[in-house]
């Protein structure tokens, strides 16, 4: 499934495929906004991959927003961004 930069959805063998959300180009604080939003509508055990060109947004937001919600998150930096990875 494919909409507005989301991608997810189970594969053949009945595993989750990776959620993607891709908000490159967005400033602090919507890809924020974007992982709690994926977060609230992910099934348990989802996997959710957040890409994102903003620094600060990387590093501090939406590490911090999951850290609230007790989810901890796997940040890698790619060239010229960064991806942020987390499940429900």
């Amino acid at each position: 499934m494919s909409e507005g930069g989301r991608t997810s959805g189970k594969n053949s063998s009945g595993e989750f495929d990776i959620k993607r959300i891709d908000t490159r180009g967005m400033v602090c604080p919507y890809p924020s906004f974007e992982a709690v939003r994926a977060l609230s509508a992910a099934l348990p055990g989802e996997l959710i991959e957040i890409l994102t060109d903003n620094e600060e947004s990387a590093l501090k937001s939406v590490p911090t927003v999951l850290g609230v919600r007790n989810v901890k998150c796997l940040v890698e930096a790619k060239e010229g961004y960064w991806v942020i990875r987390f499940s429900k």
